[in-house]
């Protein structure tokens, strides 16, 4: 077994067992705090050395920096009986692992992220991808959205070319939807759960050659209250199969398989820092016919609210491991 896929397994095994950690008699302690609900107006911005990127439905090459999250109100109405366990909503609070929470009924949300990779190995990589859209919960339980994303990048074709003489630039722009339905909250159940679906298409220019990207991700998301108002975990598992068409003829179909968990702290007030680690591999096929790469990458996080209409958070993701038949 590759050293990659060991890392992974374990990981999975660790992040399971911080979820079942988390006692649902602690998760159900009532807190005493009060709170209003807030509407967020903005993405978090995610940077990293590796890739970075803030949560938003996902573009090819989004999916392939990494996935992290999206406007949302971070914590319930008074009205909910959730409120009575925890006043946190955990859409945002992880990086690029998301929370099962989404937002109140018919609230809407404009929302904007950016997405800056670079890389410390092998040729120069400079890159940004960015999503600009609108969001809207029709229930309690459910959020859609739609997005436009565009992107950029730039890339050094021979290791220590001179001034980018054989740099290669190529640009894209697509456009996503998102549906995520909250199947338990953390008070019906041990943890939250929901589900999240995301197709996408999106066309790259890069000199003389063009290619199309249709796709979509399956998602499913799990949180838990680890100590009331303080301590959080979630897991995410993710499905990512797309079709590449380019201007030659040429045809493929490919899948990236993801497995990702964090945990977070509540530190001073509207303040959240944690870490997370996440494992992606690559396959031919839409049913894994033939894996091509894996890599690990894991750091920090951090989260804050920025009183009761916005929001900043910042997650970076160093590759710690990687083993791969073609460039991930």
């Amino acid at each position: 077994m590759p050293y990659a896929k060991r890392a992974a397994c374990l990981c999975s095994l660790a992040i399971s067992a911080i979820l079942a950690a988390g006692s649902p008699s602690l998760a159900q302690e009532p807190t005493a705090k009060n709170f209003k609900p807030a509407t967020l107006s903005e993405k978090p911005s995610l940077a990293g050395s590796s890739t970075g990127k803030a949560k938003a439905p996902r573009g090819k090459k989004q999916r392939d920096a990494a996935p992290a999250g999206r406007r949302t109100n971070p914590v319930r109405a008074k009205g909910h009986s959730r409120a009575k366990i925890d006043e946190v909503n955990t859409w945002l609070i992880f990086g690029f692992t998301e929370g099962s929470d989404v937002g109140d009924k018919g609230e809407w949300t404009l929302f904007h992220d950016s997405t800056v990779r670079t890389t410390a190995h092998g040729p120069a990589l400079s890159a940004l991808d960015a999503g600009v859209g609108i969001g809207y919960s029709p229930s309690n339980r459910a959020v859609i959205s739609l997005t436009a994303t565009p992107s950029f990048e730039r890339n050094a074709g021979v290791i220590g070319a001179p001034n980018g003489a054989n740099a290669v630039g190529s640009h894209a722009l697509g456009a996503s939807a998102s549906f995520k339905y909250q199947l338990f909250r953390r008070d019906e159940a041990p943890m939250g759960l929901a589900i999240q679906i995301s197709p996408y298409w999106q066309h790259t220019t890069a000199g003389p050659l063009e290619q199309s990207t249709l796709g979509s991700e399956v998602r499913l998301l799990a949180d838990r209250v680890l100590l009331p108002d303080r301590w959080f975990a979630a897991l995410n598992v993710a499905y990512q199969p797309h079709h590449d068409a380019y201007s030659d003829g040429s045809t493929f179909r490919k899948t990236t398989a993801e497995i990702s968990g964090a945990v977070s702290r509540k530190v001073l007030g509207n303040l959240f820092v944690g870490a997370e680690i996440r494992h992606v591999s690559k396959y031919q096929g839409f049913a894994f016919e033939g894996w091509t790469g894996d890599a690990v990458y894991a750091g920090p996080t951090a989260f804050m609210l920025l009183g009761e209409q916005g929001y900043v958070g910042v997650a970076w993701s160093a590759r710690i491991m990687e083993q791969a038949t073609v460039n991930l």
